[in-house]
């Protein structure tokens, strides 16, 4: 429950709202004790599930994801496609695409939900600063992190061979 206490805690001290939706398999009850929203696994390939996800992403200010290990994230070039600056920790390959302070916010892996609710708070408080953010990491994501800039990066390293 360690991610959803920092859900919990950045809910209340960033946005004193019940809003907070979440996508993947985890205790429903809790949940709706809590009032948060989970639609569970969602896939985008049956029955409006990918307009489900586009609609959840387009409703959002942030994509949080405080993982404890994570290889690459392609959530967070998902995420970043709908210029939502990306909320995570420094660990795994996490920091090759969420650059702190830059497109998004990155914490230690031990970082508090206080911490994460901090952060948040300074960044969307600053209308200028999360607007910037969000164009950024849109920018990441048209420049560098989606499938027809990495099939094009693949094709000219084997084009070397």
């Amino acid at each position: 429950m360690f991610y959803i206490d920092h859900l919990v805690s950045v809910n209340i001290f960033v946005f004193n709202t019940p809003k907070i939706s979440i996508l993947g398999d985890i205790c429903k009850f809790y949940f709706r004790y809590l009032g948060i929203i989970n639609d569970g696994f969602i896939s985008k390939d049956i029955g409006g599930g990918f307009e489900k996800i586009e609609k959840l992403y387009s409703n959002s200010h942030f994509f949080f994801v405080p993982s404890k290990s994570e290889c690459l994230g392609i959530a967070f070039c998902e995420a970043m496609s709908y210029g939502l600056p990306c909320v995570s920790s420094i660990a795994g390959g996490i920091p090759t695409i969420i650059k702190d302070n830059y497109n998004g916010i990155l914490l230690p892996i031990e970082a508090t939900a206080e911490e994460y609710a901090k952060r948040i708070l300074q960044v969307f408080n600053s209308k200028s600063i999360y607007k910037e953010m969000s164009k950024i990491a849109y920018n990441e994501y048209v420049t560098k992190l989606n499938w027809k800039v990495a099939g094009e990066t693949m094709v000219k390293y084997l084009k070397t061979l």
